[in-house]
């Protein structure tokens, strides 16, 4: 990902909180997941969560593995 698509990316991660009962945002758990997705495009990113929403099985917001 690069600067200009953090906009995007939050945007992204607050639509894909919506769909997890009890999901907190907050702009230190955004940069978390920044850093953490920085190697992949921001078009991957929300190809992912979109699979992610099809595809969920539990109501909790998944962790990111670092």
């Amino acid at each position: 990902m690069e600067k200009q698509d953090i906009k995007q990316f939050t945007e992204i991660m607050m639509g894909l909180a919506e769909n997890y009962p009890g999901a907190v945002l907050t702009g230190n758990g955004l940069k978390l997941r920044v850093a953490a997705l920085k190697e992949f495009s921001i078009d991957q990113v929300a190809r992912a969560a979109t699979k992610l929403i099809q595809t969920h099985k539990y109501n909790s917001m998944p962790t990111l593995p670092i």
